[in-house]
């Protein structure tokens, strides 16, 4: 037996001597290895020792000191300016309704609301159940509170609310939020963050609330998305924008990204290292991040800056850098202290795999603003702070999407997972066309050319036809469209998208018109 443990000494003090000689990319690539993404989780307690070894490795490679910081830290210290006396003097005396009212963001607010301002009194409407089914007022509150158990997806429940309480100002921020999850309540998904809101839209015309202000995603910048979190909220962004009628609310769209406080990778991660055992999408995915201050501000200050008629979006200008999820997970396991190895499972479906950089203006003539795409940034407004943006929401067709939620709501009737993606990206690839044709073409070009970018492609090995359906977008809201224009599109990135048979049309009306 001695002999035995001797010799397994030995193994691991040469394993330990070969893992201090990797860099932090040699590492990465051996848990891969050793654990291929898609493999079972690991159970076998030799394994789970060289990983928990690499899992060591990777943390000194990746720098001790650096990892005792919080990779949040400074996201957490962030502030926009607040507008509160202009906010004030709106809420003064109102009724106030909050839709999601016992999540993260909503309790903060109505917290907010109750202690901070002089307001009539505050309701909140959530599918789980309230501190109190009575008003509460608390002995810190100057203002009560009613707490309703209901669906926004149900209309009747949802009228009897707004009949009984008659708000002025609502803010709609339920949601089902989790993007994974999404993915396999795709009914859930859809009817909340689409049909909900439209029932929240049209209670709010009938009942003559002043203002609503609707939290959005900024994974609905993107042009085109396969994802049933992000593509429903892009739905309901075009739902609160539709102005073919005259409005008697003033909406405004508030984009938000991961809350820190409540961050789900954040707290995902936390249970993960408790179990010991922490898996993860992939290496070197990257998230932006706010903090809940900054998210409360965002939807309190839009209340300053709606207009009848003219639903806009406001983001924060300056999210700083976006943070590694790899840092995440070895800041948590290096202060846990505990044994907790790493593996990587792969990206699973609801999550993007590999992010189309054409979202963001790469020319170098307008300041990137992560939540705010190209075309978007055509027409955009920064706040008098200087720390928030107002951007118009792109032009599209009315007629269009009004069709295309009547497919999508025969597609929820027939209760089919499949044919509601089916309906629900057709709606989204339908209306980002109709938007592409209010577009310059040349910059649909130069979203291309930034979008396809060779090098990332090279990395990451992206298989062209995973960005096929955007692509095609923007090229059918090019052709036939540049006249004698050239557009600058290297002959690389032109035999890539011949890669795309279907747009074969396409791609060689651009090549003719390429310098």
């Amino acid at each position: 037996m001695k002999m035995v443990d001797d010799g397994m000494q030995t193994i691991a003090r040469d394993e330990a001597l070969n893992l201090a000689a990797l860099d932090r990319d040699q590492i990465l690539a051996l848990i891969a290895e050793t654990v291929p993404p898609g493999s079972p989780e690991p159970r076998d307690p030799g394994l789970l020792d060289r990983l928990w070894s690499m899992t060591e490795a990777l943390i000194e490679a990746a720098g001790k000191e650096r990892l005792q910081e919080n990779p949040f830290s400074e996201i957490l210290r962030r502030r926009i300016k607040f507008y509160e006396d202009e906010v004030a003097a709106i809420v003064r005396g109102k009724s106030i309704l909050v839709t999601g009212g016992e999540g993260f963001v909503g309790g903060n607010l109505i917290a907010r609301l109750k202690s901070a301002f002089e307001v009539k009194q505050v309701s909140s409407v959530d599918v789980a159940d309230g501190p109190s089914p009575v008003d509460d007022g608390g002995s810190n509150s100057s203002a009560p509170c009613t707490y309703y158990k209901a669906d926004v997806r149900d209309l009747d429940a949802m009228r009897q609310v707004f009949e009984k309480e008659r708000p002025d100002i609502v803010f709609h921020l339920a949601a089902q939020r989790l993007p994974g999850l999404a993915e396999t309540q795709v009914y859930r998904t859809i009817t909340t963050n689409a049909i909900g809101t439209e029932n929240i839209i049209n209670l709010c015309e009938a009942f003559e609330v002043e203002r609503c202000v609707f939290s959005s995603t900024g994974k609905a910048s993107r042009y085109f998305t396969p994802d049933i979190y992000a593509g429903s909220k892009k739905v309901a962004e075009w739902m609160l924008a539709d102005t073919s009628k005259p409005r008697k609310t003033m909406f405004m769209l508030v984009r938000f990204t991961h809350v820190v406080e409540n961050s789900p990778i954040s707290l995902e991660m936390d249970e993960k290292v408790a179990r010991g055992l922490v898996s993860m999408h992939a290496p070197d995915r990257f998230t932006y991040a706010q903090n809940v201050e900054e998210a409360l501000r965002l939807v309190l200050n839009s209340l300053t800056m709606m207009e009848l008629n003219h639903p806009r979006v406001l983001v924060t200008r300056d999210i700083g850098w976006c943070v590694n999820t790899l840092d995440i997970a070895l800041h948590k396991i290096l202060k846990s202290g505990k044994r907790a190895p790493l593996y990587f499972k792969g990206v699973p479906a609801g999550y993007e795999k590999h992010v189309f950089m054409g979202q963001l203006d790469l020319g170098g003539d307008r300041e990137i603003i992560p939540m705010i795409n190209v075309i978007e940034g055509d027409r955009i407004q920064i706040v008098e702070s200087g720390d928030m943006v107002i951007a118009e929401v792109y032009p599209y067709s009315f007629e269009t999407l009004h069709e295309q939620l009547d497919v999508l709501k025969a597609a929820i009737a027939e209760g089919s997972d499949e044919g509601m993606k089916r309906a629900l990206n057709e709606a989204i690839k339908t209306m980002t066309l109709t938007s592409f044709a209010h577009a310059d073409a040349c910059q649909l070009a130069s979203i291309i050319r930034w979008g396809m970018n060779l090098k990332q492609i090279e990395i990451e090995q992206v298989d062209i036809r995973y960005w096929g359906d955007v692509l095609g977008l923007l090229l059918k809201g090019i052709y036939n469209r540049l006249d004698d224009k050239q557009v600058k599109m290297p002959a690389r990135i032109l035999a890539k998208l011949r890669e795309l048979p279907e747009y074969a049309a396409e791609v060689e009306y651009l090549a003719a018109h390429a310098a």
